[in-house]
């Protein structure tokens, strides 16, 4: 009752605030406040209404909607273990609630208060199980969140300090100590370097709570307020590069050996909120925006598929037993599409934003670009390793739950799938001049990071034939090595050498025909790849 209630609430916040977007996009922005008379001064809560917040609330009502109905019925699996339904509902509830508090605020207050609102009440979602497990990863969520908050709250008293108690009084020429400490708090909140951990510690929650997470609030937090306050970081703009860059790599490195699924998952958006944070100051702020605002629909999906995927292996979130046997069509498409949209495939909802800040980083001289472009070639290696592991992994040894798919469950995914289709060139539309995307000299860029990664991805693979190859050669030796050592013991010393000599001739023999033998297994897509690299590189 309290899903459907709660996910009827949202659906009719998502509606209001895209009618108003529609409207701010035509008349501007507005602000409105509340004063509360005090002794000394007079205190005031400010909220800003235009069309960046109006659309991003738009897509965290929408998911959030998607997401209460998707709970209901994904708490059903845990029925014997009588946990309380009313209380997740709730809590998610004022997990939103706090996300919205912080979209629409423009005083420090309310951004505090909203900022507060999210590190506390996620500690008491990924805290649901109640076992052992799941509280040290909570602490360690909200201790790292804490973290953050402190350092915010330094930052608001300075500004205070300066008698700067909104957003509109805000100059660019603040104390650079000031801006480091609301940094580093965005780091934190979008789990950064060296704040990472608690971000793949908080997939011991419920998936849809983890679906909410990585989606449209918590680590979107620190993102938002950048795109916020960016005209204020220019200044730090070379340190939050260089973080976010490293964070992408080490993240993208982390997702490809990872075992763990939705581990997987996490980190891929800890790599796709560091690209975000990158692309604010490399590129403008409204791209940023835009992949933000992209990024949570097809995350919500690939989280409600893959809590699909745990159910099928009864909770297991080994990534070597997962199958495909119980997935229908619609279900791996799904999966399929969020998968694509994440690596930036042509036409998908990802390719949208992902190829225009590509676009305008063709600098492949600098290393910072080349850093950037071969993290990019890790999403996609990642994003196809996923699709590997989900519904291409033909497992043995691991009994899948004979279930059917119930219709309910995935009306959710089926929706946002739906809304993932239109809303991409209606948000381009929207915020973006028109411009000529699809013409394959523009999008060279995005072709060549989606081929390097293919490539990284089929090399990979092929690492394996070359293991084996040298473990088959070594035993190989092993056998000469015995073999010479009982013609030691039965023949001369003029015999012996003999047979020395004809074993070591024949040894590059055997290594000709087993290399001959690889190469006719090895995958034709590796030559074709690499030749497809080698021709779009010479257009550029």
């Amino acid at each position: 009752m309290f899903s459907s209630l709660f996910s009827i609430l949202m659906l009719l916040l998502s509606m209001m605030s895209l009618y108003s977007s529609l409207f701010f996009i035509t008349y501007g922005s507005m602000t409105v406040e509340l004063f509360f008379p005090m002794i000394s001064n007079n205190f005031s809560m400010m909220f800003m209404l235009d069309c960046v917040s109006m659309m991003f609330f738009f897509l965290v009502s929408t998911i959030s909607s998607m997401i209460f109905l998707y709970s209901k019925f994904y708490m059903n699996m845990y029925k014997k273990e009588k946990y309380n339904e009313k209380t997740l509902m709730l809590t998610m509830l004022m997990f939103v609630l706090s996300m919205m508090i912080l979209i629409f605020s423009y005083s420090w207050f309310m951004v505090m208060l909203g900022w507060d609102g999210l590190g506390m009440v996620s500690f008491l979602l990924v805290k649901f199980f109640n076992d052992k497990k799941t509280l040290d990863a909570s602490m360690l969520t909200v201790l790292s969140n804490r973290i953050g908050d402190c350092l915010f709250i330094i930052s608001f008293m300075m500004f205070f300090h300066n008698n700067e108690y909104s957003m509109m009084s805000l100059q660019k020429e603040n104390s650079i100590i000031m801006l480091m400490f609301l940094t580093l708090g965005c780091f934190t909140k979008s789990a950064q370097m060296p704040f990472s951990a608690w971000l793949p510690a908080a997939m011991a929650a419920p998936t849809p709570v983890s679906s909410l997470v990585h989606s449209s609030t918590l680590v979107t937090a620190g993102v938002y307020l950048m795109i916020r306050f960016n005209f204020l970081l220019v200044n730090l703009s070379n340190l939050i590069l260089t973080v976010s860059l490293t964070t992408m790599m080490l993240s993208g490195f982390y997702a490809v050996m990872e075992k763990d699924f939705k581990k997987i998952v996490a980190m891929s958006t800890l790599s796709q909120m560091s690209f975000m944070m990158f692309s604010i100051f490399s590129t403008t702020w409204i791209l940023s925006f835009l992949h933000m605002s992209f990024h949570a629909i097809f995350k919500s999906m690939l989280f409600m598929t893959t809590g699909m995927l745990m159910t099928f292996v009864m909770g297991n979130q080994n990534s070597k037993y997962f199958s495909n046997f119980s997935m229908s069509f619609m279900s791996k498409m799904i999966f399929m599409s969020a998968c694509l949209s994440l690596m930036g495939f042509p036409f998908s909802l990802g390719f949208y934003s992902k190829d225009m800040i590509l676009m305008m980083n063709t600098e492949f001289m600098e290393m910072k670009k080349i850093i950037f472009n071969l993290s990019c070639m890790l999403t996609v290696w990642y994003s196809l390793r996923i699709m590997k592991l989900g519904f291409l992994n033909f497992t043995k040894n691991y009994s899948t739950k004979n279930s059917k798919e119930e219709g309910y469950f995935f009306i959710p995914s089926y929706m946002i799938f739906i809304i993932s289709i239109f809303v991409g060139n209606i948000y381009m539309y929207m915020f973006l001049p028109p411009t000529n995307l699809f013409s394959l000299v523009e999008i060279q860029s995005g072709l060549i990071i989606i081929l390097g990664g293919f490539l990284l991805f089929t090399l990979k693979k092929n690492m394996k034939k070359y293991f084996y190859l040298n473990m088959t050669m070594m035993s190989f030796m092993n056998f000469l090595l015995k073999k010479m050592n009982n013609k030691i013991s039965k023949m001369n010393f003029d015999v012996m050498e003999n047979t020395i000599k004809e074993e070591l001739t024949m040894l590059p023999f055997f290594m000709m025909m087993k290399m001959k033998i690889m190469m006719k297994k090895m995958n034709m897509n590796l030559f074709l790849s690499f030749l497809l690299m080698l021709i779009l590189y010479s257009w550029m």
